[in-house]
């Protein structure tokens, strides 16, 4: 969707006024001073970059879920080797775990590592690496969210880092380029291990041969797939009839992910099996997805312009959750370029009704880029939640400067009608 005049100018004097800072231009939403978050003492791996000691940051959006039986909240760290932590809020989370795979000999977790030291089976959606992105604790079989049950259920981001060459068995392992997917995995010991049932969402029809032009020396080939995710369990809208929503951006019939706005797919079942997923297209999630390669269709209003890479609407790594204090879904996510977040509203309680048109949330320093935002706040048990928030909250993001040290960022959000 192309923006009037009127409101590109209005677009560029929001930029003027955030540039370097966090701005609140909605109306439903004012925004704190940042800060930084220090993960020192989380137990989270650390790495060099740049000559800069850095605890990890996660790599795609932070589930955080309540734990009753521990009385604290549960944080998962999105990696290709995913980490579990507890803490009474996020910047308090110690302890951390392994908590999805045991790292193997090659340094990466994978479906089928071995011990040569092969990162994985090139013939699996996940051979470079599966990062929980989202996790729900209810009771087995239904949708009904219980703090004190012992049984998790989460959807992971996978990559698959091999091509071939057209017409040819010539395999290529690329590292960053990646063919994504969406999995499911479940819990029974509440997140210290889960069990893999394979891709649940994705398109792994439309994978292309080693992309041409491009050569395996060539680190500029396009990434495809569905992945960058958030999943919620949406009971709004339609009230009585739960069903586990995941929203990721928009590819285009090459691959290419960026210029591209966001969709979603629902499924009514509460174990989340592939074959009844249905994609959102032409107005309803009508679409059985995984017979249907590639026909999802952007929401309304979350349609990127596909004529410019990096416009405000090229939007990847959603977060959306449900606003008590809105009564709408609430929905940031970061641009391609890494140069902002932006915000947008559900129109109505009903996903696929309609969004505010995105606006700007935080533009950030010369130098540096952010992505990964995600918003954290209490939900109507008084608990913490990525899924679910009140008047207050915290929005939190990874920000690397120009040597690519990421560090933690956040800042407190509220939202007013």
């Amino acid at each position: 969707m192309r923006t009037s005049l009127l409101q590109a100018c209005a677009y560029v004097a929001a930029l003027a006024l955030a540039s370097s800072s966090l701005a609140a231009r909605s109306q439903s939403v004012s925004v704190g001073s940042t800060s930084a978050v220090s993960l020192a003492n989380t137990g989270l791996p650390t790495y060099t970059v740049g000559g800069v000691l850095t605890a990890d940051f996660p790599d795609g959006h932070l589930p955080v879920l309540w734990d009753g039986s521990k009385s604290t909240s549960q944080i998962i760290w999105a990696e290709n080797q995913s980490w579990g932590s507890f803490g009474s809020n996020v910047p308090s989370a110690q302890n951390a775990y392994t908590t999805m795979g045991a790292l193997p000999v090659s340094g990466v977790w994978g479906s089928g590592p071995t011990a040569s030291g092969d990162r994985s089976e090139p013939t699996y959606f996940d051979n470079s690496g599966s990062w929980l992105m989202s996790a729900f604790r209810v009771d087995k079989g239904t949708f009904n969210l219980d703090p004190s049950s012992n049984y998790l259920i989460g959807f992971y981001h996978g990559e698959d880092h091999w091509f071939t060459d057209a017409g040819t068995t010539n395999s290529y392992y690329h590292d960053p380029i990646a063919w994504m997917g969406i999995g499911l995995v479940t819990s029974s010991d509440g997140g210290d291990t889960w069990t893999k049932y394979g891709m649940v969402l994705g398109v792994p029809d439309l994978k292309p041969d080693y992309p041409s032009p491009f050569s395996p020396s060539n680190p500029n080939a396009p990434w495809g797939g569905i992945g960058n995710h958030c999943t919620v369990l949406d009971s709004h809208s339609n009230p009585g009839q739960p069903v586990w929503v995941t929203f990721f951006p928009m590819i285009a019939a090459n691959g290419l992910t960026a210029g591209h706005g966001i969709t979603a797919a629902q499924t009514t079942d509460p174990n989340a099996a592939r074959a009844n997923w249905y994609a959102y297209y032409n107005g309803s999630f009508g679409t059985q997805q995984q017979f249907n390669e590639g026909m999802n269709s952007p929401l309304p209003g979350l349609d990127g312009n596909a004529g410019s890479d990096y416009d405000h609407y090229s939007l990847g790594n959603p977060s959306v959750h449900w606003n008590t204090e809105l009564n709408s879904w609430v929905l940031v996510a970061g641009t391609w370029d890494g140069s902002k977040i932006l915000i947008s509203y559900s129109t109505s309680a009903n996903i696929a009704a309609g969004w505010t048109e995105p606006v700007l949330l935080y533009s950030v320093p010369a130098g540096t880029t952010v992505k990964y935002p995600t918003i954290v706040g209490t939900d109507h048990l008084g608990n913490l939640n990525d899924t679910e928030s009140g008047a207050s909250a915290t929005l939190y993001w990874a920000q690397f400067n120009s040597s690519g040290v990421r560090s933690m960022q956040s800042a407190p959000l509220t939202f007013q009608k």
